[in-house]
């Protein structure tokens, strides 16, 4: 994934400085090379692309093997608020406190 994702900045870098170079300026430099860019590292770069995907399928499909849990204390702390305010809205009306009136 980190690979794919600086072939694709080093070629962004390699336009803007070819575009710079044959005289394009202004802010048709940064828009053509960012264009250029995507269609090279689209044809060129099919293998680290399909690299990155079959790496983000795998972390997906061991997120869900786990059930959508996250590990950590931020988790179990998430986990817990998640809890607390489903136990909160499901709560009758008559356990919730009144609003106060005062701003």
């Amino acid at each position: 994934m980190v690979t794919y994702s600086a072939l694709r900045i080093v070629i962004l870098g390699a336009l803007l400085g070819i575009l710079y170079g044959v005289g394009m300026r202004g802010w048709l430099l940064p828009l053509a090379a960012i264009l250029l860019a995507f269609l090279v590292s689209y044809l060129t770069l099919r293998g680290p692309r399909e690299a990155a995907a079959r790496y983000l399928a795998d972390r997906a499909a061991a997120r869900a093997e786990r059930g959508g849990r996250r590990p950590g204390r931020l988790a179990r702390s998430l986990d817990e608020d998640a809890a607390a305010e489903d136990a909160e809205t499901e709560a009758p009306q008559s356990d919730r406190p009144k609003p106060s009136s005062r701003p």
